[in-house]
């Protein structure tokens, strides 16, 4: 048997040649009625739900970036959509501290009093606008 899996085994390294093993006769058969309708078959489908069809365009955004990078002592405050919609409706880092809070929290949906003033405490305590 040793021989027999050693002579297998060279066979798929040396002439790329794959052997399959089946149990029985009506086994094999199956298998190579599979095999023939499936290269038989003129799309695969078989990782189509897995692979992405539609392009994916990456666009970057400094001010975006820079919003969702202010942090305090807490952690980061806003994510991709509310500093997307921050950037969008008011503008950078510059145009949040000098507005009033109320403003922009009535300005940006899902965006509440408190994280707005979160966000002016942590730029104003990073210095990043003067």
């Amino acid at each position: 048997m040793a021989s027999i899996m050693g002579y297998i085994r060279q066979l798929k390294k040396v002439a790329n040649i794959t052997t399959y093993f089946t149990p029985t006769i009506a086994g094999t058969a199956w298998a190579l009625k599979e095999f023939v309708e499936s290269d038989q078959k003129s799309q695969i489908t078989l990782l189509q739900h897995y692979t992405r069809t539609k392009q994916i365009k990456w666009q970057s955004n400094p001010m975006v970036e820079t919003i969702m990078g202010v942090r305090d002592k807490d952690g980061y405050i806003v994510g991709e959509k509310k500093a997307v919609e921050l950037v969008e409706k008011i503008g950078g880092l510059w145009d949040i501290i000098h507005l009033a809070p109320e403003a922009i929290a009535q300005e940006c949906d899902g965006i509440g009093l408190a994280t707005v003033q979160r966000l002016i405490n942590a730029i104003k305590a990073k210095g990043m606008v003067k």
